[in-house]
């Protein structure tokens, strides 16, 4: 009899353990599908859910385990929503954040104001709006809060929630506010086009505007001497503050539905309901027009610094800018319209709210990367100046592009007259080494100058590379052939023994070794005057890329076979690293040594020890990955890809980072103050939370 309750247990047990497992792998499901959607912060709970309840299970399956830690690594990498603000019982039309940066405000469709601590916590509700909140102000000192709607009615509370006064507009509706700088007036801007000036006591000081067609944003200069007016007749009007007729008229193909001015009076942003930015000077000049959104941009803002603005859209997604029109992010994970959006005033936050009747509170910036875009066509060529100042790119689209650190394009040369292949820069000077389709070698200057062409190469060149001391450079192309030749023009040698094409060599630290990978499959070693040494024939498909260590000991070659090889300088194989999923397409080593950077089709970057132990993989990009380099001093791994994006890899941050810890602290105040978290997710977490930083100032000062 006991026999047979002890087996019905073990059987209970074994159905439980069965049921939980599968449990596990639906969680897990979950998690990859909300991340698929563009939904991260929910992506990250799921993750971490599955990573808890496997830890319940009495036996853990390690590739599940794997799984599990794949998808929440995933998700680490790129998210920037950390918490939400729900409590509104219909859409959120609009936020602002407290000078001291102590405080959220929302406005409602629900007529209520609410306000909110950093972290969440609602403190109090603000009734008395008899309908449809849609603005609302803080005063530059903190002391006031300013609201209006569509009932004509503005309303002046204090920043403990007490009413003050309740104006009535004469517009027909109040779709906007802003203070002055200096809070002693602020604007109202009214749906049928009236502009009215207030003191901060409530009484009206001036009316300007006739036309019937509608304001949609208002916004003082930093200054305080003009108003702008976003209009829904196309136009922003620049008002003299006395209410005088506008000094410039600002006009756009759309109706104008946001405005702003940057911090330091340089510039002025408008948004329009086609989805369109335009970026023009304090004189009304356009310098430039971006196809930002695929509707209407509801908020513009700019950074307390002047150095990005954000962009708020009903397509769903806030977006973030340099000054120069340059996208720096894409934060996606509204489930419907965004009304409004503000910055805190560190900048290192973005609150966004949204028609699903909550707000969003972001991350202006990720901890582990930094994604640059503006790139087109393909990027076969990537590489840093010997200082690290310049990031330089080059693909099909002829040219080649020269970048800041934080992504701030600094040139675009119009190089060659055919796609391009490699580059690489000079290691002693910023002379820069370009080839091309073309059959041309052309070195150029940082300013765009060109120095020298090559010529008289017999088919298109793919591979270039410099010796150490920077006064010889090979090329090699699709005819098998590699060229070396002097920096002066001068012709050194023509190394014939390839039969098919070369798509990648590398000279030795020390200059006496060349190393070409070929599409045969075969990497050959020659020494400096042309000598073949050997051919090195372990790779079973093309080798796309070679790569010595810094100490030229070690030579790495990733291939179409999915592998890595590790070599001796002399030809002998150390160690094959396998992991990737398809071709591996670049490979670089870190200035140390101690570490080696593969990426490949397969969209991964994996990072190596230089005995060939895989320590992480870095998920970001969408498409193959062509090419990766190290910093020459920072901490830092950049990655180029065929989804038109660079990625800067905080690999400080990255390498040392104990992922769940971290996932938990990045929930912890929407699990701790959130009112509507899902039971199930309650007690998420509770043995993980510990204070975390995750701004470290240095990656974020070092990319400016």
């Amino acid at each position: 009899m006991m026999i047979s309750a002890v087996g019905l247990g073990l059987f209970a047990n074994h159905q439980y353990q069965q049921t939980a497992l599968s449990e596990v792998k639906a969680i897990l499901l979950s998690s990859k599908a909300l991340f698929a959607s563009n939904k991260s912060f929910d992506a990250l709970l799921q993750a971490i859910k599955a990573k808890e309840r496997l830890q319940d299970l009495s036996k853990i399956d390690p590739n599940l385990e794997a799984n599990i830690d794949e998808a929440l690594w995933e998700v680490l990498l790129s998210i920037q929503e950390s918490n939400r603000l729900n409590g509104h019982t219909a859409a959120v039309m609009t936020v602002d954040v407290s000078p001291d940066g102590e405080e959220i405000a929302t406005g409602s469709v629900d007529t209520t104001i609410k306000i909110w601590k950093r972290d969440g916590t609602l403190i109090r509700t603000l009734s008395g709006h008899p309908s449809i909140v849609r603005s609302v102000k803080y005063s530059p000192d903190g002391e006031l809060l300013i609201s209006g709607g569509d009932s004509k009615i503005i309303k002046i509370w204090k920043r403990d929630g007490t009413l003050l006064k309740t104006l009535q507009a004469n517009a027909s509706g109040v779709w906007s506010l802003d203070f002055s700088p200096d809070g002693s007036t602020f604007v109202s801007g009214g749906s049928d086009s009236i502009v009215e000036l207030w003191d901060r006591n409530g009484q009206l000081l001036t009316t300007f505007g006739s036309q019937k067609t509608g304001i949609r944003g208002v916004a003082f200069s930093p200054d305080g001497q003009t108003i702008a007016a976003a209009n829904i007749d196309n136009t922003v009007k620049l008002w003299k503050i006395d209410g005088s007729l506008p000094e410039i008229v600002l006009k756009h193909n759309a109706p104008v539905y946001s405005v702003a001015f940057s911090p330091d009076n340089r510039l002025i942003v408008s948004g329009c309901i086609d989805g369109s930015i335009f970026i023009w000077n304090r004189d009304g000049k356009l310098l430039k027009t971006l196809e930002a959104h695929e509707a209407a941009v509801i908020g513009l803002r700019f950074s307390p610094d002047s150095r990005s603005f954000a962009s708020g859209s009903w397509d769903k997604t806030v977006k973030l800018w340099k000054p120069d029109g340059t996208e720096i992010a894409t934060l996606s994970g509204h489930d419907a319209s965004i009304w409004g959006i503000a910055f805190s005033p560190d900048g290192k936050e973005i609150i966004s709210a949204g028609a699903e009747n909550l707000a969003i509170i972001w991350k202006t910036t990720s901890q582990f990367q930094k994604k640059l875009y503006g790139l087109s066509g393909l990027i076969f060529g990537l590489d840093f100046n010997k200082d690290g100042t310049v990031i330089a790119t080059s693909g099909t689209d002829q040219t080649i592009q020269l970048r800041q650190l934080d992504g701030t394009l600094l040139r675009t040369i119009n190089s060659h007259d055919a796609a391009l292949g490699k580059i690489a820069f000079n290691p002693k000077s910023n002379i820069l080494a370009s080839v091309s389709e073309d059959k041309t070698l052309k070195l150029w200057q940082l300013d765009g100058r060109l120095i020298r062409t090559f010529s008289g190469h017999s088919a298109t060149l793919i591979a270039v590379d410099w010796t150490p001391d920077g006064e010889t450079i090979a090329v090699a192309g699709t005819d098998g052939r590699v060229w070396l030749w002097k920096r002066d023009g001068r012709l050194i040698k023509i190394l014939e023994d390839h039969t098919g094409s070369v798509w990648s060599l590398a000279f030795s630290p020390d200059g006496e070794m060349l190393a070409t990978a070929r599409d045969d499959s075969t990497i050959e070693l020659w020494n400096k005057d042309g000598k073949l040494l050997k051919i090195l024939d372990d790779h079973q498909a093309v080798v796309w890329t070679v790569a010595f260590s810094r100490d030229g000991q070690i030579l790495a070659s990733g291939s179409g076979d999915m592998m890595v090889k590790l070599w001796t300088r002399e030809g002998i194989l150390l160690k094959t690293l396998t992991g990737h999923k398809a071709a591996v397409w670049g490979i670089s080593f870190s200035p140390d040594g101690s570490l080696i950077a593969t990426s490949s089709i397969d969209q991964t970057v994996k990072i190596w020890t230089k005995q060939g132990e895989l320590l992480t993989t870095l998920i970001g990009h969408t498409s193959g990955v062509r090419a990766v380099a190290f910093h020459p001093k920072l901490p830092i791994l950049i990655s180029a890809s065929d989804d038109q994006s660079i990625i800067l890899w905080n690999l400080d941050q990255i390498l040392d980072l104990d992922s769940f810890s971290y996932a938990c602290n990045w929930v912890r105040n929407y699990l701790t103050t959130n009112i509507a978290i899902e039971p199930d997710d309650v007690k998420l977490c509770q043995s993980s939370f510990q204070k975390t930083e995750f701004f470290p100032e240095f990656f974020i000062n070092m990319l400016r």
